[in-house]
């Protein structure tokens, strides 16, 4: 398949996003959005080989942009549940939950690749760094999904939605501090990489007030698409040439848009309402770049993460449940119910694999694309099972059950 041909398949899948899989039908489609993540992988060398690797590579610039617009979106989101702000108890259990997520897949995929060199040719290194980032969030599209289709409502629902918001930051954090420190050798200039990551979200704040001032003689947040546009292309490009994260900088970019703006609740709706038509263009080319040369080393870290993950939130579960009120017998499947992962994971993945090609890049994508997968076939069930046992959702009715036949009195006949 030729670029040309490629890129037009890419401009139909963010039509179909915007105009036909929106917000509103969300519940027409998988969580995690994983269809588009196998339909890529159908695509690919591996499969049907309609797309092969050196297309691919010619459109890295395309990723690289359309993970930053899905970050700015994240940011500009960001301590926001749909319309309300986020608790501070669920922003604090969230960032704790996906900080402790982090730390134990970091430790566990490390000392596995140390120990067994099941990755060859892989930096040891970077593939446990990436593997933590690219795990440790639980995706607001899934908890969102099972909402909507379910009509959930209560304490524990909204919890779960307020973590789902609320642990995108430590991702975030992550690739600012990761990117520099493992890659210092490529940097501009050499500076601690601790000061490297402390710029990383300074200019992303710098152009986000630098918009927000811009955008403040306007009567209207619409009026403004090109000044934020503008930023985010600028934020993107001076990050990847400095040798920065780009998606921490357009993070912290919409954040501030978000928060500095007196259009901030119309900013969000706007940029919001872009994420569809970025997001599964997005999820094909990562399905399609998806490259698998050590089965078995992946096999091994998948699992070491997917054990980690569920032990963690095994962990957190009873806090998580007393916080809400919840039963005691829900802490099980939510437990499982929390282990989805979805579009900022993949976007951290092909950042990785952007940043640093090669069997590192392509283990770590590899990972999160298979996370994905396997999040899906038991995280929106289960979450659905802990809310029906927390009482917040009903047991949908089987499709085979006939409707009960209305009760009619019976009237005496006198005699």
């Amino acid at each position: 398949m030729s670029s040309v041909a490629l890129l037009l398949g890419l401009l139909v899948v963010a039509y179909l996003g915007s105009n036909l899989m929106g917000e509103g039908r969300a519940g027409y489609r998988l969580p995690s959005g994983a269809e588009y993540l196998l339909f890529g992988i159908a695509m690919g060398p591996y499969a049907l080989g309609l797309v092969e690797r050196s297309t691919l590579s010619s459109f890295e610039p395309l990723s690289v942009v359309g993970t930053a617009w899905l970050t700015l979106v994240i940011g500009a989101d960001y301590g926001f549940h749909e319309d309300r702000r986020v608790a501070v108890r669920g922003l604090v259990l969230g960032l704790l939950l996906a900080a402790a997520t982090a730390l134990g897949v970091l430790f566990a995929v490390y000392t596995l690749l140390s120990r067994v060199p099941l990755l060859p040719g892989a930096d040891v290194r970077l593939v446990a760094a990436g593997a933590a980032l690219v795990s440790c969030e639980t995706t607001r599209h899934a908890v969102r999904w099972v909402a909507g289709r379910y009509g959930t409502e209560g304490p524990l629902s909204r919890l779960v939605g307020d973590l789902s918001d609320a642990d995108d930051l430590v991702p975030i954090i992550g690739i600012a501090l990761f990117f520099p420190a493992l890659s210092s050798e490529d940097l501009a200039i050499q500076l601690p990489f601790h000061v490297w990551g402390a710029l990383t979200p300074l200019l992303g704040v710098v152009l986000g007030g630098t918009a927000a001032a811009l955008l403040r003689s306007e009567p209207r947040a619409s009026e403004g698409w090109g000044v934020i546009i503008g930023a985010t292309l600028l934020a993107t490009g001076i990050a990847w040439r400095l040798g920065l994260a780009p998606q921490a900088a357009t993070f912290a970019l919409g954040l501030t848009l978000s928060v500095t703006s007196r259009h901030g609740k119309e900013l969000r709706a706007m940029i919001s309402g872009t994420e569809q038509a970025v997001l599964l263009p997005t999820l094909v080319l990562a399905g399609a770049e998806v490259e698998v040369s050590a089965p078995m080393g992946l096999a091994a870290g998948l699992a070491a993460v997917v054990l980690v993950r569920i032990l963690v939130r095994r962990l957190f579960a009873p806090v998580l449940v007393s916080a809400a009120g919840a039963p005691k017998a829900s802490e099980g499947a939510l437990s499982v119910g929390l282990v989805s992962t979805g579009a900022l994971s993949i976007t951290v993945a092909l950042a990785f694999s952007s940043r640093f090609p090669g069997p590192s890049g392509d283990a770590v994508l590899a990972l999160g694309v298979l996370l994905a997968l396997a999040g899906e076939l038991v995280g929106p069930r289960s979450l659905k099972r802990a809310l029906v046992l927390a009482g917040e959702v009903k047991e949908a009715r089987s499709e085979a059950e006939p409707p009960a036949e209305p009760v009619v009195p019976r009237t005496e006949v006198p005699s």
